[in-house]
């Protein structure tokens, strides 16, 4: 048998790479949907925090008088307006994202996410302000006086500055998380963009048609609680890179274990509602308001009624476990990622009904006695996405049905669970997966063809949401019927 790194994966009757099979849904509007939707939803939450709201009439007031001064291009003014927020956010995302980027599959760099999530998260609570140095904003602010363009230029660097105590905290944690995330470097950076253009945008009609501002909500308390909710999110985010990191560094939670965790997430969930409802304030709240309002209530008892759903995740019965349906469930619970070689219902289904082997020669030579293919499957402790298709998708009795057909082979790409032997280990795998797919993200799926040395690939199976939708399955199908 040849070694991992030595195998030929080119087709007998066709010297090329076979093409992966991928989703219809990942064409065009799939092609970026997942981190575009995360990117342009955070850029508008941004919108609604104190630093940024209450810069929206001093930016129509000035935009206003450069008209009446006739010192510019009203369309020309608005774009290099929201254009320069864009750049400077871009600009910054990006520098932070290479940054990330090259460190993220050290386990201590988990640890660092789970630091910079706690820091925003408290940020966001009230507990303390971040700031840029006041000389940057002097600086810039003096600049604005000199009208026209370059006037507009300074201008949209003074508001970037002063809106970074609130945008920070966001935009730090939409980095951090998409970072952590297995999307490609492209996607990565369109998300960036699309955070940026999503934040200017409203900056850049509001420059165009000042009398727009009329039609804007007021400020007041309500961003704040925008902010706390926020920062009760991020806290959520910190608890599962804390998990992360321990998981990547031991291969096993022993401190942050998963009912520790999800403990954790149904506090967040139930604090967070009760400070909606009006339970308690903290330290920028300065209104005690006699009433709340119909969509405060009704986001109150979403989240109460998430903490009541997340709930059964704590607890299991000697004889069966506690059943977890429904696939907000079944996000959270690959989100926070189980133990690895826990036996939870899912994993029942998946796992212990489907003989996996974690060891590539193994399921080749079984492959080759049984006249069957190998299909192979390249997870991650730490992979979200891979967890959320063996829960969704593996445990689907027509996928079942189709995996036993095949020998199935599950090889770890990032870290290996504790007590589990793999052959190749975790370098291989990666090194075969960089061969079959040229490609760093998990997860892949493959099917192999033994041969008296080595093995052809004879389908491959890649998505670039990372996911595989309901909708996707009957690809998934075929895919596993190729012969």
């Amino acid at each position: 048998m040849t070694h991992p790194s030595e195998m030929k994966t080119t087709q007998p009757s066709n010297p090329a790479n076979v093409p992966p099979t991928v989703p219809s849904g990942d064409s065009s509007w799939w092609l970026f949907q997942t981190p575009l939707v995360r990117a342009i939803l955070s850029g508008f939450v941004s919108l609604l925090t104190p630093c940024v709201f209450p810069m929206i009439p001093i930016t129509v007031s000035y935009f206003i008088k450069q008209g009446e001064a006739k010192k510019g291009s009203p369309v020309l003014m608005a774009l290099v307006y929201s254009g320069t927020i864009t750049l400077v956010l871009v600009a910054g995302g990006l520098a932070l994202m290479q940054v990330l980027t090259a460190v993220i599959n050290h386990p201590l760099t988990n640890f660092v996410l789970a630091f910079l999530f706690g820091f925003f998260a408290l940020s966001l609570l009230g507990w303390y302000d971040i700031t840029l140095p006041s000389w940057l904003q002097d600086a810039t602010a003096s600049g604005e006086n000199q009208g026209g363009l370059m006037g507009v230029f300074f201008m949209a660097l003074t508001f970037s500055i002063i809106s970074f105590a609130c945008v920070g905290p966001v935009y730090g944690s939409f980095l951090s998380l998409e970072a952590a995330g297995q999307s490609s470097y492209v996607t990565k950076v369109a998300a960036v963009v699309a955070f940026s253009a999503a934040f200017a945008s409203p900056f850049f009609l509001l420059a165009l048609f000042p009398t727009m501002l009329r039609q804007m909500p007021r400020a007041g308390s309500w961003m704040n609680s925008v902010k706390v909710v926020m920062g009760f999110m991020e806290l959520a985010a910190a608890v599962k890179f804390l998990r992360s990191g321990e998981l990547g560094w031991l291969g096993a939670g022993d401190i942050f274990s998963y009912p520790l965790c999800m403990a954790l997430y149904v506090a967040l969930c139930v604090a967070c509602g009760l400070y909606l409802l009006g339970v308690y304030r903290l330290p920028h709240d300065h209104e005690t308001p006699e009433s709340i309002s119909v969509p405060r209530l009704l986001f109150a008892l979403t989240f109460l009624g998430l903490g009541l759903y997340l709930t059964p995740g704590l607890f299991t019965l000697d004889a069966e476990e506690v059943p977890r349906k429904g696939a907000l469930f079944a996000a959270v619970d690959s989100f926070l990622l189980d133990e690895p070689g826990a036996k939870s219902s899912a994993k029942k289904n998946s796992l212990e009904d489907q003989p996996w082997l974690s060891s590539l020669d193994e399921a080749l030579s079984r492959a080759r006695a049984e006249n069957k293919l190998v299909f192979l499957d390249f997870t991650g402790v730490l992979c979200t996405n891979c967890k959320l298709n063996e829960r969704k998708i593996f445990t689907r009795p027509d996928v079942k049905a189709a995996f036993a057909k095949h020998v199935l082979l599950k090889l770890y790409a990032d870290t290996l669970p504790a007590g589990l032997k793999q052959s190749p280990d975790v370098a291989g795998a990666k090194r075969l997966r960089t061969e079959i797919f040229q490609s760093e993200s998990l997860p892949l799926y493959a099917l192999l063809r033994p041969k008296e040395e080595g093995f052809d690939v004879v389908g491959k199976y890649g998505m670039i949401k990372g996911i595989i939708d309901t909708g996707d399955v009957p690809e998934f199908l075929a895919f596993l019927d190729s012969k």
